[in-house]
């Protein structure tokens, strides 16, 4: 869990860390001047109407990040764009409506609120760049923004604003295109396959946490971790317990590798009390579980993000907050 005088820690640092500069045009190729147009959306939606000076991108205060509905109300009242479309009826044969005050399109995947050029910065920060999103690629971003709002040309902007983020270029690097020769594992029912790894040493934290426990469930993908100062056989065991079985139940088969704290005694014992079997997917290379592995860099680069860079003490109570970013999208299930 994250210590109790975390919550206005994590906002202040989301808050701090997300106030970035947009580097390239919301709407298209061409720079946006402070009281410039979104030409993008004009040339996109030249049939409704240009956008004007009401449908600006400008800076809009992020205390929170989180779009409230009287400030998408407030919004969408001044944007030309989305007051053609709710005069018209409907756009590309999807249907315009206000309901609740608020302007909704009827898409493909359901009602969706549409969002003013105005906020769309402020939604990007909050969908890709605050602590609950953790910098993911493009199309993760994407499918957690389509979820609540729609724009025209939204998988294009997300896609944009992701390339242009300053900390994923610092941070991240372009995996590798190779494929392995492994053959995938077959999921079962939900619950019944876990795979689990520690990660570490790491930088001493606050709390003298020096190493990740993380287990996913493979059928869901859901995530679970905790730091900890020591990686023995115990200190596994009691992860095992306290986070997994007796929050989700008691699993069929738990995939480690070779390390010395998972093939102790204690171990042992417990899978035999749970009737679990214990296995080792690849013994020539008992480090490749591939699953838990991605997870580790995932979570990593999240933190890495978020971090305090002088003292780097602070990592344990990010990594708490990692693993909604992963199950909070649709492409990461």
């Amino acid at each position: 869990m994250v210590p109790s005088k975390s919550s206005g820690y994590l906002r202040q640092r989301a808050t701090a860390k997300s106030k970035t500069k947009v580097a390239t045009s919301i709407g298209g190729d061409e720079a946006v001047s402070e009281r410039g147009t979104d030409k993008g959306v004009a040339s996109k939606t030249a049939s409704e109407g240009p956008v004007n000076e009401d449908d600006e991108l400008t800076e809009e205060p992020d205390v929170t990040l989180q779009l409230t509905d009287n400030e998408i109300m407030a919004a969408q009242e001044h944007s030309q764009l989305v007051q053609q479309m709710l005069k018209a009826g409907s756009y590309r044969s999807m249907k315009v409506e206000s309901l609740f005050g608020l302007v909704f399109i009827h898409t493909a995947r359901g009602k969706r609120v549409i969002l003013p050029p105005a906020l769309w910065s402020v939604a990007f920060k909050e969908l890709h760049g605050s602590i609950w999103a953790g910098h993911l690629r493009g199309p993760h971003t994407y499918g957690r923004d389509s979820q609540l709002y729609w724009w025209p040309g939204l998988h294009g902007e997300v896609n944009r604003w992701v390339r242009g983020c300053q900390e994923c270029g610092i941070r991240k690097a372009r995996p590798r295109q190779v494929i392995p020769p492994l053959r995938s594992l077959r999921g079962g029912d939900v619950g019944d396959r876990w795979a689990l790894d520690v990660a570490g040493p790491y930088p001493v934290a606050e709390g003298g946490e020096r190493y990740v426990i993380a287990a996913l469930e493979y059928v869901t993908r859901y995530a679970v971790v905790r730091s900890v100062t020591r990686h023995t056989a115990d200190d596994v065991t009691t992860f095992i317990m306290e986070d997994v079985v007796l929050k989700f139940g008691v699993f069929r088969e738990l995939l480690t590798d070779g390390a010395p704290e998972m093939t102790g005694l204690v171990l042992d014992q417990l899978m035999s009390l749970l009737q679990a079997k214990q296995t080792n997917p690849v013994p020539y290379r008992p480090q490749m579980i591939g699953l838990v592995e991605r997870f580790h860099r995932s979570w990593k680069d999240c933190v890495a993000t978020f971090m305090a860079d002088d003292k780097q003490n602070d990592w344990s109570g990010w990594v708490q907050c990692t693993p909604i970013t992963q199950q909070t999208t649709r492409l990461w299930r």
